[in-house]
């Protein structure tokens, strides 16, 4: 009788060992979907950011001095600076530890200021004397 209960109790243990190793591993699949799911979000939304401004340069630098044109871009809580050179963007982002930097460079000239607080933004890209300006509205 003393075995039979002690083969049932040892099952137990081992069904419990069992269920929890698959919930740990279940823990981790999931943990490891949502950080990617999580940058990837993040880079998608700075690239659409980033074509959006770019084609707004190149169109105002294109039609000429004089011209502007106001494009609305939204930015993640990540982004960690930003920086306007003679010619180009760089938008740098840290997501879970890991930084990345997005890149673009232009034809003409630019200027200006980004903020790189998370939120939605209506940006004035304009054309002054041949350098593209870029302002936040």
């Amino acid at each position: 009788m003393v075995s039979s209960n002690q083969n049932k109790g040892q099952a137990s243990v081992e069904y419990l060992i069992l269920v929890g190793v698959c919930l740990l591993i279940i823990t981790l699949v999931s943990s490891y979907s949502f950080l990617m799911y999580s940058t990837t979000t993040t880079n998608n939304e700075i690239q659409t950011s980033i074509k959006v401004l770019e084609n707004a340069i190149n169109e105002v630098y294109s039609l000429g001095e004089g011209n502007s044109v106001v494009v609305q871009i939204s930015f993640p809580s990540d982004i960690t600076n930003i920086t306007i050179g003679n010619n180009y963007l760089i938008i740098q982002a840290t997501a879970f530890g890991s930084t990345s930097s997005s890149l673009v460079e232009f034809d003409s000239n630019i200027s200006g200021s980004l903020p790189s607080t998370e939120g939605t933004y209506d940006i004035e890209v304009k054309n002054i004397n041949g350098v593209v300006s870029l302002n936040v509205v």
